[in-house]
C-alpha cells in the first residue's frame, strides 16, 4: 500500500500505537490518533501531539463517523475488532491492521523472522533466543509483545540480521500477509475471557500466526498436548513444516547435546521453554556453544518467578506478569516449599469469563494461605470459605504490612491470575511495586 496523503487512524495510543503514528507521519500518511477518554487527559498527550496536532486527537466516544472515512485503522493490542465504534470502518469494508502488519508491510530488508505465541512462556523463549544471538554475536531485533513495537524496528532503520517477535492473540487478530519463517506456538489454555467466546475462539487468534506461511516455513508444537495438535492441524491451512516436541521429556532430550548443571531458572515449564528455543537454534543453524552459552548465563524474565531480595525474613517471588490460571500453577509448582509455608497473593481485575476460584480449588490448596488483592478480593473470600484460609487485604501494600506484622518466615509467591487494571497501568507497574514493597525495611 502507498501510504502518501492516506487517512488512517490509530486507535488506542499506548507504546505501540505511538510506534505507529511515528511510522505512519514517516510514510507521508495522513494520521488522526484516538485513544479512550478526553484527549486533555492521555496520559502521553504530550508524546502524541510532538508527533501530530492536537487537531487531529480523538476520543473514542466521538469517532465513529472518522474511522468509517478511513482507508486504513491500526488496531492497538488492546482494542477488539468487534469495538462498537468500528462498526461503520467495518461496514465499509476498512481493513483493520495490527502493528505488527503495519510494520511488516514496510520491510525492506528479508530477513528471516520467528514468531512465538502461546498462553505463557512468550516472553522466557523470546528472551532465551533473544541471549542466544547476543552470545554467537548476532544481531536480532527482539520485540512485540515483548516490549518494543515492531515499527520502533522500521523507524531505525532495519539492519538485524534476525527478528523475533513475541505476539499475543490480540495482535495476531489483524494481520493480513504477516509471515514468520518459524512460528511457535508453545500452549493454549483458556484465557481472556473478556475478549473471547471460549478457548476455540482464542486458539483461532493463536493459530493465526500460520496463515500465511508456506512449505518452507516451520512451526514448533508441544506434541503432548492432544488439543494443541488437534487446532493446529484444523487451523494451519497451509502446506508448512510442523515440528512436534515433547515437553514431557524436555530434560532428557536436552541433556543429550547440553549440560543444565548450571541452568537458574526454576521450574519444569522452564526446560520446556528452553527445549522451543533450542528446537528453534536447530533449525536456524545457530553455533551449539552459544546455545550452552545462553543456558549457563540467563537469570530468567523480569516478573516471572523472580526472586526477589529484602530484608524481610520470608522468602518473596515476583510472578506479576501472571494473568491467568494455568500461569498460576505453573509458579505454585515451580516453588520448592521443603517445610516452609507458602503464601500466594491473587486477585486483580475481573474479566467477565472465567473469574471464579472454584476450579481451581486443588490447585491453590498446595498454598498454605492465600492473600487476596484486587476487585475480586470479596468474591474470591467467598468462595474460599471453608476450603482454604485466606485473608482479605486487598492491596499489596496491606499483603505485606500483614507479613511483617505476623513475622511470616516462609515463602511469599505473588501470581495475581488476573489483569492488573483494576489498580495498575500495566502489570510491569504492578510488578515493580511488589518489588518495592518487598525491599522496604
Amino acid at each position: 500500500m502507498d501510504f502518501s496523503g492516506k487517512k488512517i487512524a490509530v486507535f488506542g495510543m499506548g507504546k505501540s500505537g505511538i510506534s505507529a503514528l511515528k511510522l505512519l507521519v514517516k510514510l507521508g500518511a495522513d494520521p488522526i490518533a484516538v485513544s479512550n477518554g478526553e484527549v486533555e487527559k492521555w496520559r502521553d498527550l504530550d508524546t502524541v501531539v510532538s508527533i501530530i496536532s492536537k487537531e487531529k486527537c480523538f476520543p473514542q466516544s466521538e469517532s465513529t463517523e472518522l474511522f468509517g472515512s478511513c482507508d486504513l485503522v491500526i488496531l492497538s493490542p488492546g482494542i477488539p475488532r468487534e469495538h462498537e465504534v468500528l462498526a461503520l470502518a467495518v461496514k465499509n469494508g476498512t481493513s483493520l491492521w495490527s502493528e505488527i502488519e503495519l510494520a511488516y508491510s514496510q520491510l525492506q530488508n528479508k530477513v528471516p523472522l520467528v514468531a512465538v505465541t502461546g498462553t505463557n512462556g512468550k516472553t522466557t523463549t523470546v528472551s532465551m533466543i533473544g541471549e542466544v544471538f547476543k552470545a554467537a554475536g548476532i544481531s536480532a531485533f527482539i520485540g512485540g509483545n515483548i516490549g518494543i513495537p515492531f515499527c520502533d524496528y522500521i523507524l531505525q532503520g532495519e539492519g538485524a540480521k534476525y527478528i523475533v517477535l513475541e505476539l499475543s492473540s490480540f495482535q495476531l487478530e489483524s494481520i493480513e500477509q504477516f509471515r514468520p519463517d518459524i512460528a511457535m506456538v508453545l500452549n493454549i489454555f483458556p484465557n481472556h475471557g473478556e475478549r473471547y467466546n471460549g478457548v476455540v475462539d482464542y486458539a483461532e487468534a493463536k493459530f493465526n500466526i500460520s496463515k500465511n506461511m508456506t512449505d518452507s516455513d516451520s512451526v514448533i508444537l508441544a506434541g503432548n498436548d492432544e488439543h494443541l495438535m488437534e487446532w493446529g492441524r484444523k487451523l494451519i491451512t497451509k502446506v508448512v513444516k510442523i515440528n512436534t516436541l515433547s515437553p514431557l521429556n524436555a530434560k532428557s532430550i536436552i541433556e543429550e547435546s547440553y549440560c543444565l548443571e548450571n541452568f537458574k531458572l526454576q521450574g519444569g515449564h522452564n526446560i520446556t521453554n528452553l527445549l522451543f528455543a533450542i528446537k528453534c537454534m536447530a533449525i536456524l543453524e545457530i553455533d551449539t556453544a552459544a546455545v550452552q552459552n545462553m543456558i549457563n548465563s540467563f537469570g530468567g524474565v523480569e516478573f516471572r518467578v523472580q526472586f526477589v531480595d529484602g530484608p524481610g525474613i520470608f522468602t518473596a517471588f515476583n510472578d506479576a506478569k501472571s494473568t491467568n490460571w494455568d500461569a498460576v500453577k505453573t509458579a505454585v509448582n515451580a516453588i520448592e516449599k521443603e517445610e516452609r509455608e507458602l503464601h500466594l497473593i491473587i486477585g486483580g481485575q475481573r474479566r467477565g469469563q472465567g473469574d471464579t476460584l472454584i476450579p481451581h480449588l486443588d490447585m491453590l490448596k498446595k498454598a498454605d494461605k492465600i492473600m487476596l488483592i484486587g476487585e475480586t478480593t470479596d468474591q474470591f473470600s467467598t468462595e474460599l470459605e471453608g476450603e482454604i484460609d485466606c485473608a482479605k487485604c486487598f492491596d499489596l501494600q496491606t499483603v505485606l504490612e500483614l507479613e511483617r506484622k505476623q513475622e511470616f518466615e516462609g515463602i511469599l509467591l505473588f501470581s495475581p491470575g488476573l489483569p492488573s487494571y483494576d489498580q495498575y497501568d500495566n502489570y510491569i507497574k504492578r510488578g515493580e511495586h511488589f518489588t518495592e514493597l518487598v525491599g522496604k525495611k
